[in-house]
């Protein structure tokens, strides 16, 4: 019967935590919080080296946010395009830190496409039709495909990272002719880079660093001290707020684990070690679980089980009690079984009859 007791008092806790839960009233249980949709994010790359820090906002107004240490920006949603993006700092030296071997990003770049560069910045027009004749005009001087060419440069062959950097040439100063610098640059790297066994971003770098520092030496802004101060600062002010953030979050989850919701737990460990504790007989777990409006029931049920095995009892003393009493009579069944029996009481209705 003890075993029976606790298989119902075991489906009691059930009972309570799917109600906790958010159980229907047909017995089918519930999500309590209803379900959320989130918008796709949308991740663009800027490349003419590495853009840090840009600007970078579609045709709407929307701005991406900047995954940290990386040229890649978040739109929250699917973008507007053109993408537009500006300021920002270009890293050179591919080093990842700014430095003043760096230089600024002073002129915007644009694109229709998930990818800023160069080139998508050079063929850039609200027509498409008018950016796929630029394209194709560009493959085809440089005998490249066009696929090629709408990769960033540190992902693309030598010959389009020549051409990348043709491109941004051209926009910084028009007079200088595409196709000239492009075969300039290529000459370049035969002569200089072509027995180093360099990776396509190694090659970059380099190729970079050539148009910069020497082509265009003069027609970009440097990275100045000033400029490296004031990054160096932002630096720390986002690392001090997600510091901040961090430990907002460790109280909420500290708040978590005290809330009314971990009572339950708690209850439901303490009722599983009363098996251990003297023998105690299984009505103690009812009354420790069932505090509801409906532990009346539990309580009966609980009770009527276990005079079978309180000296054989009549259950009478159930029917005539309240439910609250019964938890009380079961305790005192327990105690008259080691009290000697006391002397039989005369019936009344002898000395009645003795009387008359």
């Amino acid at each position: 019967m003890k075993r029976i007791t606790k298989i119902f008092t075991v489906s009691v806790v059930a009972s309570m935590l799917l109600v906790g839960c958010g159980s229907s009233s047909d017995g089918s249980s519930t999500d309590s919080t209803s379900p959320t949709t989130t918008n796709p994010t949308t991740d663009v790359t800027v490349e003419r080296g590495k853009v840090y820090d840009a600007n970078v906002t579609d045709a709407n107004g929307t701005v991406a946010t900047e995954i940290n240490g990386t040229n890649i920006y978040s739109f929250p949603t699917t973008p507007v395009y053109p993408i537009t993006v500006s300021n920002g700092w270009i890293d050179v030296d591919g080093d990842g830190n700014m430095t003043t071997a760096d230089v600024m990003l002073d002129s915007n770049m644009t694109s229709y496409s998930n990818v800023v560069t160069p080139v998508t910045t050079y063929i850039s027009d609200e027509n498409k039709t008018i950016r796929e004749q630029r394209l194709a005009r560009l493959a085809q001087d440089a005998n490249l495909t066009e696929d090629d060419l709408l990769k960033v440069p540190s992902e693309s062959s030598v010959d389009a990272i020549a051409l990348h950097n043709a491109v941004y040439t051209h926009l910084k100063d028009n007079t200088q002719d595409i196709n000239t610098t492009y075969h300039d640059l290529k000459d370049y790297y035969h002569q200089s880079l072509v027995d180093q066994n360099l990776s396509s971003n190694e090659v970059a770098i380099h190729m970079e660093e050539e148009t910069i520092h020497n082509t265009l030496n003069n027609e970009v802004e440097h990275v100045t001290e000033s400029d490296i101060e004031e990054h160096n600062l932002k630096i720390e002010q986002h690392d001090t707020k997600v510091d901040m953030n961090e430990q907002h979050d460790s109280k909420i989850d500290d708040n978590i684990t005290n809330s009314s919701d971990h009572k339950i737990d708690i209850n439901v460990t303490n009722d599983s070690n009363y098996e251990d504790m003297n023998n105690q007989p299984d009505i103690k777990i009812d009354n420790n679980i069932t505090n509801g409006s409906d532990h009346k029931v539990d309580t009966n049920v609980t009770n009527d089980s276990n005079y079978e095995d309180i000296n054989n009892q009549p259950n009478t003393k159930t029917d005539n009690n309240s439910d609250n009493k019964v938890t009380h009579s079961s305790d005192n069944s327990t105690d008259v079984k080691e009290q000697p029996d006391t002397e039989k009481q005369p019936n009344t209705n002898d000395q009645f009859k003795n009387n008359h």
